[in-house]
């Protein structure tokens, strides 16, 4: 009985040997082919490359350039949404004097893709003396200004726009006093220029200007009177105001 399972048994396990043995060579030259594969591949694509190009050359790392990220931002990134200005303008002529003290809020409006627009809300206090004659003003003003940027890093803008305000003042002369409404229209141009994150510098004039003045004496009747004046006239006041960032957006 033992004898009659022996064959059998012993004729399985040699089969079992062999197919094991025949796997196992089968599956190590498959590992040779795939790695020698890989390996003339890999000499292959080094073979296309160009004769010029420096294996060592992608090794080297460019620092980056502050003025190329700069010259890239956008007006967004400089110009704040809102800012708050305070400001002084000045100017002289033979024996007189013309001065007066700023304050306003800008809003941006609308963006542009090399310019803001502002809405401008100021009151400006102005003083004005000629020999014995004085006068006093008190100014609610509405402006729509236009900043554009002409510097290649944007740090430098053009102003300009139109300006429109009702003043509230009096005239001194000789003694007699009147009391005076004012009707101004204007256009406006200067620079503005970027100091900070936080602050800037703008520079304002009216290259032309529409008065409309009416005059009530502490005698007499009331009149009127108009008057034009264009550029750099003696009544035109330079202010430089500083602009404070109140909305700090900028990036």
């Amino acid at each position: 009985m033992k004898t009659k399972f022996l064959k059998p048994t012993s004729f399985a396990l040699l089969l079992m040997l062999a197919l094991n043995n025949l796997i196992a060579q089968n599956s190590f030259d498959a590992s040779i082919t795939l790695q020698q594969s890989s390996f003339d591949f890999q000499t292959a694509a080094l073979d296309d490359l160009p004769e010029e190009v420096d294996l060592y050359a992608f090794e080297e790392t460019k620092p980056l350039d502050y003025y190329e990220i700069q010259d890239d931002r956008s007006v967004a990134a400089v110009l704040a949404r809102a800012m708050f200005g305070l400001g002084a303008g000045i100017a002289f002529g033979e024996n007189e004097i013309n001065w007066c003290l700023q304050a306003a809020y800008y809003m941006q409006l609308s963006m542009f893709a090399n310019s803001a627009l502002y809405g401008v809300l100021g009151a400006a206090y102005e003083g004005y003396s000629f020999d014995d004659y004085n006068r006093n003003f008190i100014d609610f003003q509405l402006k729509l200004l236009m900043f554009s940027a002409i510097t290649q890093y944007k740090e430098v803008f053009l102003i300009y726009g139109i300006l429109g305000a009702y003043g509230l003042g009096n005239e001194k002369f000789n003694g007699f006093k009147t009391d005076v409404n004012r009707l101004t229209l204007s256009a406006i141009m200067g620079f503005n220029i970027i100091l900070t994150t936080n602050l800037a510098l703008a520079l304002q004039t009216s290259v032309f200007t529409y008065v409309s003045n009416k005059y009530k004496p502490e005698s007499g009747d009331d009149y009127s009177n108009n008057f034009t004046s264009f550029l750099f006239n003696k009544r035109n006041i330079f202010t430089l105001s500083l602009l404070i960032n109140l909305s700090r957006s900028r990036s």
